[in-house]
Formats: structure tokens, C-alpha cells, sequence
């Protein structure tokens, strides 16, 4: 079967003539002798070899350039075998679905191992910074309220269950736990890796450019995950929601003894998936009148 006219030709793109560098982008020049409208399986072919293109520099590109470099002159190859100046050939098209799968099965385990050595750093560092921000406020807050003092009054002579700090200003439950609460924290962060780590991740040929939420950005994640986690965490320690396991330990003991802190925290971290729906449920439990909102 004799080709078909073709529509454009196929080059890397060069920004500079004058001191060309390699861009790693396809460039379709309309081919000046095809005056017709172009075919839609040519334009088809086109869109697909640019968005090919487009998964190469988000998956390789800055990460690993010499791979990019191979994968993407295969491609301009290919690319180049369909639009050719003797016209436009469909075969070389089949060669895409195979590389396809090839680029899924390399790239979807690599950016796998990146994305886990970025959260687990992110992780080790919000970890620290949390229980250094607990053990400093908890400091902060035992150093204030020693005097129980406000303005022009005398010193409160005795320690109630209540704490009063910065001069009045702050009260809170002298049971309360800061310095644990950030041990929770730091706790849910580790098992929020660990059920991370544990999951299995099917990439696909399109979610290499659009990861799911597995694969959003560290801190991001950590941000929309520690805020549900902090909702419950007080909840646990203000015993608005008490959960025992077993005989011996309760969410109840979280502000007495940091490794049931530790302990909960990392189960929280397990179950990030079922967090934000929990806090909801239990917000409209709690305040009934929400439900009207939703």
C-alpha cells in the first residue's frame, strides 16, 4: 500500500541555531507542499508522539538526562519513520504501545524508590521538628504558669487543675501534654511512611505525569495528613473520643505515658487513608447541626 502524503516533518526543537542545545522536545514543521487539511489519523499521530514526549522529560529528564537521551532519540526515530519526506507511514506506530510498557515498567519502580527516599527524609525532618516544638511549648508553658501570676495580684498560692500562663492570657488543662501531642505526631508521620512503603503502586503510561495521591509532593502530603491527625490527637487527649485496645491501654493515657503516645500515633499513620473521613464523621457527631451543612 503506497503512503500517504506527509503533513510534517520531525526534528528536535532548537531554540538557538546559532548555538544549538539538545531540548528534548519534538518539533513538527508543517510540511510547505501539503496543502490540504491535515488527515485526522496524522494529527492523532502527532498528538500522540508529543505527549509521549512530554512523559519523558517529567519521568527522566532531570532525574536520570542519559536515559531521557536514549529514550528520547528512540522516539524521534520513530517519530521520524512516520513522518518521513516520502511520505506518512502508520507501522512504525505499533512500536509505541511496546515502548509504552517499557517506560511504565522502568520508570514506575524508579520514581517509586525516588518519591520514598524524598518522604522518608521529610519525614525524619518534620519527626524532629515536631517533638522539639512539643518539648518547647510544653517548657514554655510549665515556665509561665510557675508564678500564676497576673498584673497587680497577688501569686496564686497553690497548682489547680488548671494552668494559667503568660500572665493570664493562656489557660489549659494542667493534664494536658504538649510535648507528648508532638510525640504523636512524630509517630503518625513514621507510620504514614510505613503504609506508604507498603503499598503497591500500578503506575500507568498517563499517571507518570499525574501521580495520584500516593506520589504528591512530601510536604504537601504531610500537611494534609498531620491536619486530621492533630484534630483526633486532640480529641484523644481531651477524652472527647476514648478508644481503649486490649485491657491495659486507652487513648486516654496518651497525655501520661509517651509510648502510648508513640504507639497510637503510629497507627493513625497506618490508617492515613481513613483519617479525614473519621474527623468528619465524628465533627458531625459531635456537632449535629453541621450535617445540615454538608
Amino acid at each position: 500500500m503506497p503512503a500517504s502524503p506527509t503533513a510534517y516533518f520531525v526534528s528536535e526543537y532548537v531554540e538557538n541555531l546559532n548555538a544549538p542545545t539538545k531540548s528534548g522536545e519534538l518539533n513538527f514543521q508543517q510540511n510547505p507542499e501539503f496543502l490540504e487539511a491535515t488527515p485526522e489519523v496524522q494529527e492523532a499521530a502527532k498528538t500522540d508522539f508529543e505527549q509521549f514526549a512530554m512523559v519523558l522529560r517529567v519521568a527522566f529528564q532531570k532525574q536520570e538526562p542519559a536515559l531521557f537521551r536514549e529514550y528520547f532519540e528512540r522516539l524521534l526515530a520513530t517519530a521520524q519513520a512516520t513522518f518521513t519526506p516520502h511520505g506518512f507511514f502508520q507501522s512504525p506506530l505499533n512500536d509505541l504501545k511496546l515502548f509504552k510498557r517499557e517506560v511504565v515498567q522502568l520508570a514506575g519502580s524508579r520514581i517509586k524508590s525516588r518519591y520514598t527516599a524524598r518522604l522518608a527524609f521529610t519525614v525524619c525532618v518534620a519527626s524532629v521538628l515536631l517533638v522539639l516544638v512539643g518539648l518547647i511549648v510544653q517548657a514554655a508553658g510549665s515556665w509561665t504558669g510557675l508564678g500564676f501570676s497576673t498584673p497587680n495580684s497577688d501569686p496564686v498560692p497553690q497548682l489547680t487543675k488548671t494552668r494559667t500562663a503568660m500572665h493570664g492570657v493562656l489557660a489549659w488543662d494542667a493534664g494536658f501534654s504538649f510535648a507528648h501531642t508532638g510525640l504523636l505526631l512524630a509517630g503518625a508521620m513514621w507510620g504514614l511512611l510505613f503504609a506508604s512503603m507498603t503499598r503497591n503502586i500500578d503506575p500507568t503510561f498517563d499517571t507518570l505525569v499525574t501521580p495520584d495521591a500516593d506520589l504528591m509532593e512530601p510536604w504537601v502530603r504531610l500537611l494534609f495528613f498531620g491536619i486530621p491527625t492533630f484534630v483526633i490527637a486532640l480529641m484523644f487527649q481531651t477524652q472527647l473520643v476514648s478508644i481503649s485496645f486490649g485491657n491495659t491501654v486507652s487513648t486516654s493515657q496518651i497525655n501520661d505515658n509517651a509510648i502510648i503516645a508513640v504507639l497510637i500515633g503510629l497507627l493513625l499513620g497506618i490508617a492515613e487513608r481513613a483519617l479525614p473521613a473519621e474527623v468528619e464523621q465524628w465533627s458531625k457527631k459531635i456537632l449535629p447541626s453541621s450535617q445540615n451543612l454538608a
